[in-house]
């Protein structure tokens, strides 16, 4: 028996994954009968697009995955209505069963559709919401953020200057701070002319390595994961960059096949660990 006492802060922080994992689970088996978007659901035109779909709640009708986890807890509320005292194995059957039918509480939708979605329904709080849930991957839905706030003059100049770069990466990584991301480990690049091109230090890829996708059609970013192991693997068939007065580079070209971003080069593929979108901040 596996026991659980805290506040539901600390709830949601170390449990939470693990009602991500029976999400992603639920979604896989509704994706056997749902093979296709549907966005028409929602109340928007019909999408069609049936790869990379991404199981979501219905977050407007108050069935999110946050709202589901604080209305199972109530029960189990000890301590000055402060902590909670709950079997974990117990907890997690009762949230997976909170789920039926899968097709009155999760919604499947392509990944863009489920940004969109979310953004428009995301928790309303003393802090704003970024959501993300993507396919297969182990990220919190609905976790509370504080909201990425970017200038209009940055964002619809399409991050003209290497300053806008930074501004923007500085500030993603500064959420992502969290996931042990920083400027020694994470790259930067905006998608231009069908593909993303980070170019890095040699001497920094002897470590696991994260890169921030960026999309300016939407203000969108992924960040993907690479480890150690499969950098090493990968070198020998990166492009090389040599420069007299800094360090030696490898180059990175990367896609989005529909399913996956690989590095055009090696056919690697890379592990996403986060979602987001960027805030337009009138200034």
């Amino acid at each position: 028996m596996a026991l659980f006492e805290g506040t539901l802060e600390e709830f949601e922080k170390f449990i939470g994954p693990a009602t991500n994992k029976v999400v992603t689970r639920l979604g896989k088996q509704l994706k056997k009968t749902q093979k296709s978007c549907q966005n028409h659901i929602i109340g928007d035109k019909t999408c069609g697009v049936w790869k990379s779909l991404d199981a979501g709640h219905f977050s407007h009708l108050g069935n999110d995955r946050k709202s589901m986890i604080q209305e199972i807890l109530k029960k189990y509320l000890i301590k000055n209505g402060l902590i909670y005292h709950v079997d974990l194995m117990l907890f997690l059957d009762e949230f997976e069963k909170a789920h039926s039918p899968l097709n009155k509480n999760l919604i499947m939708l392509c990944r863009q559709h489920h940004i969109n979605y979310d953004l428009k329904n995301r928790i309303k709080d003393k802090k704003i919401t970024i959501e993300q849930n993507y396919n297969d991957t182990e990220i919190s839905e609905n976790d509370i953020q504080e909201p990425i706030l970017i200038s209009q003059e940055i964002l619809l100049n399409n991050l003209a200057t290497r300053v806008d770069k930074k501004v923007v990466k500085d500030k993603i990584i500064f959420l992502l701070a969290h996931l042990n991301i920083s400027t020694e480990n994470c790259a930067f690049a905006k998608y231009t002319n069908k593909k993303w091109q980070f170019d890095i230090a040699e001497k920094k890829l002897d470590q696991d390595y994260n890169f921030i996708f960026y999309n300016s059609l939407n203000y969108s970013f992924d960040v993907g994961k690479i480890s150690r192991y499969a950098i090493q693997k990968i070198i020998p068939k990166l492009k090389s960059k040599t420069y007299k007065d800094r360090n030696n580079e490898k180059s990175f070209n990367i896609i989005f096949d529909g399913t996956d971003y690989v590095e055009i080069g090696s056919d690697q593929i890379f592990e996403i660990i986060y979602s987001g979108k960027l805030d337009l901040k009138i200034i």
